[in-house]
């Protein structure tokens, strides 16, 4: 078949490490659980790389580059006509020309896996995850897309939203894969759990397979300079991610001398919270708060009621993103919480946290770390009005 394109896996962390060429990044360390933002039901609904994933199979409906052109050996494959091909007899050549026709009378489907190609010059890129979606839209390089995941739209530029759905971490449309003819893919599994039918499908067709990891900061700036140099937009990238560094930087000196007790619950029933480790405890940190789950577990542990009162935080933050916003102390879904007896209560600490993803990695988490601040670090009304301002 000729060069074969590996996977670019993108796993950063103490246990492992990886080496660049070209895009080509070799991964060395483990595949646990916590190396991916996942397992998260509820309020984590685009993230639950952990579950098993469905991949559906049907040799059928897969068309190679190769079985769309008729051509000769020795053909270049690019359009032109070689040396070779000038010297077949006319008859052979329209023969071979009436036989091109017939494959698409036969096979109307096959027609619009190149009519529904959306035009591109320069890598064309397929995101299954949301939150490499959002990457590529804050770096300028939103033209590089050709199919996204159902989450996707509503964070696409107006003139991007009609992108076809290829799949997400659950399903992946083989067929619509084809259609859009990308050159990379943009996965989030647990290496070990990648369906080898997906890897296979992709050396196949010479699509290069980039496996995102997101579960801490670091991974997210190495994230982005991957994704920028994926579209061709590297400085950008580089220069977002420095941007964004100096902002986090400024916004954690607020709170140096005033941190708090804080529990974020992620999913109500049963109590998942934010612990040590993950991207989301380490905005919690730069926010001023003192996690005081950390210690419960790394990722993000599943704990009962009395594990909660023994933690006695000052602050405890629901996350509900994209529900309605907190109708003050007396909303009706904090009721639950309001009758724990821990210091969060007594002052009147107990909120919800609604803006809509303001839990998935991007190029705006100064946006929820500032919406974290502002929960941790304010009381009483001022607060209510915070609670409707999230990452823009």
């Amino acid at each position: 078949m000729g060069h074969k394109y590996r996977m670019v896996e993108v796993l950063l962390d103490s246990a492992s490490s990886a080496v660049v060429a070209n895009m080509e990044m070799i991964p060395t360390g483990t595949d646990s659980p916590e190396h991916v933002h996942a397992g998260k039901p509820s309020a984590f609904r685009m993230a639950a790389h952990g579950q098993a994933a469905r991949f559906p199979h049907s040799a059928g409906a897969i068309l190679t580059s190769e079985s769309r052109t008729l051509a000769p050996t020795g053909s270049a494959g690019n359009g032109k006509s070689s040396a070779a091909d000038r010297g077949w007899p006319a008859q052979l050549r329209q023969a071979a020309g009436l036989a091109t026709v017939l494959g698409w009378l036969i096979c109307p489907g096959c027609g619009k896996l190149r009519a529904a190609a959306k035009p591109v010059k320069g890598p064309r890129i397929v995101s299954t995850v949301p939150a490499a979606t959002r990457i590529l839209v804050q770096i300028g390089a939103a033209n590089r897309l050709v199919g996204v995941s159902p989450y996707d739209r509503p964070a696409l530029p107006p003139g991007e939203r009609q992108l076809p759905v290829v799949g997400d971490f659950l399903h992946m449309d083989y067929e619509m894969l084809l259609r859009v003819h990308p050159t990379a893919l943009v996965i989030q599994m647990v290496r070990s759990r990648i369906p080898p039918h997906l890897i296979t499908f992709t050396e196949r067709h010479r699509i290069r397979l980039i496996n995102l990891h997101l579960t801490t900061l670091h991974q997210l700036y190495r994230s982005v300079v991957v994704l920028g140099t994926l579209a061709d937009h590297a400085h950008t990238a580089r220069q977002r991610v420095a941007l964004l560094k100096r902002k986090l930087d400024a916004i954690s000196r607020r709170y140096v001398a005033h941190r708090r007790r804080v529990v974020l619950i992620i999913n109500p029933s049963p109590i998942m919270v934010v612990g040590a480790h993950n991207f989301l405890n380490r905005l919690m940190e730069l926010a001023g708060a003192v996690n005081a789950a950390a210690p419960v577990g790394a990722g993000y542990p599943i704990i009962d009621r009395e594990t909660l009162l023994r933690l006695a935080p000052q602050v405890l933050l629901i996350a509900a993103p994209g529900q309605p916003p907190q109708r003050g102390p007396k909303d009706p879904r904090l009721a639950r919480w309001q009758r724990l007896p821990i210091p969060a209560v007594r002052q009147h600490c107990v909120f919800l946290v609604t803006a809509e993803n303001f839990e998935i990695p991007s190029l705006a988490v100064d946006h929820q770390v500032r919406l974290l601040g502002r929960l941790i670090h304010q009381t009483g009304r001022s607060v209510r009005q915070t609670l409707t301002k999230g990452p823009r």
